[in-house]
């Protein structure tokens, strides 16, 4: 068979047709139209931004053995500073049973957050905020004490000097808050409302 014939198979699934249409309830109930673009979309999950200008993340559960959205529960619960704030969570689970391509499963969890503002990068601060995520803490720390010493009198902080403060709060935190991030370089960072670092890329966050 084919693969215009598999999914041609797929598409006249009775399941498949609910999958579509199950979807289509959840991007209205998030504000998203029906037809609106994903602006972003990786291997385990899709993102869209609303009418609101808050974040909608579609999210495959089956990652790491937990579940996102599971994750995201116990963030929430516990007021989490290096998240970035939630407005609404849902868990989506619709087996598709008896299914032609054996392995298709749709479960999910949908998540609308604050949009983050990325950090813009030149090549040395990425490299040098990469460092940093790797970086023991009371190491960045004697970097920071090294630097502030050394700055000229009325010298202006670099923006490398605020990621090392940033980085340094944020890392604080995510010990404070038994978070790991299995995933964490500099674009997996970025700035919320309130001027802090907030971590993205949600497949990717363990809960202790």
């Amino acid at each position: 068979m084919n693969l215009k014939k598999i999914i041609m198979k797929i598409a006249s699934h009775p399941d498949f047709e609910k999958l579509i249409n199950e979807n289509i309830k959840i991007k209205e109930k998030f504000g998203i139209a029906p037809n609106e673009k994903a602006f972003s979309e990786g291997s385990n999950s899709v993102v869209y931004e609303n009418k609101k200008g808050n974040i909608v993340t579609f999210i495959s559960t089956n990652i790491m053995g937990s579940s996102a959205c599971e994750q995201a529960y116990k963030a929430v619960g516990r007021n989490s500073k290096v998240l970035p704030e939630i407005y609404d969570l849902e868990y989506i689970s619709i087996p598709v049973t008896n299914h032609p391509a054996g392995y298709f499963n749709r479960e999910f969890c949908v998540i609308e957050m604050e949009k983050l503002e990325p950090i813009k990068y030149d090549s040395k601060e990425w490299f040098a905020t990469y460092s940093f995520l790797k970086s023991n803490i009371d190491d960045l720390k004697r970097i920071k004490y090294y630097n502030d010493k050394h700055r000229k009198p009325g010298a202006s902080l670099t923006n490398i000097d605020k990621l090392t403060d940033d980085v340094i709060e944020l890392l604080e935190q995510m010990k404070i808050e038994n978070i790991t991030h299995l995933d964490l370089h500099p674009n997996n960072i970025a700035y919320g409302r309130d001027g802090k670092l907030h971590l993205i890329d949600w497949e990717a966050i363990f809960l202790k």
